[in-house]
């Protein structure tokens, strides 16, 4: 075979791989990460963290907790018995409770 047709066939080959990967890698193919690829870390955020974060959960029990004790003690002065202050409260909560 002539240095010619090895430089042809060369030639061919390199453009098969660019073609089938986008670059001249040949571990790349192009798609998102797989479970086989290394999993690398989320870089973390830059500057202050927020001073205001309800994705916590102590936060929205806190909130839910004091939403629902307001309305219970708002509750007890409306009732008669602890019977109907205890249905109130279950009412209550239903609508409170997005």
């Amino acid at each position: 075979m002539s240095a010619l047709a090895r430089d042809a066939a060369a030639a061919v080959a390199d453009d098969a791989v660019d073609s089938r990967t986008g670059s001249g890698e040949s571990g790349s193919t192009g798609f998102g990460a797989t479970v086989f690829d290394a999993i690398t870390a989320a870089p973390r955020p830059v500057g202050p963290v927020s001073a205001f974060d309800v994705c916590h959960v102590g936060v929205t029990l806190r909130a839910l907790l004091f939403v629902h004790g307001v309305m219970a003690v708002g509750l007890v002065f409306a009732t008669t018995s602890v019977k109907v202050w205890v249905g109130l409260v279950a009412a209550g909560s239903s609508v409170a409770l997005p």
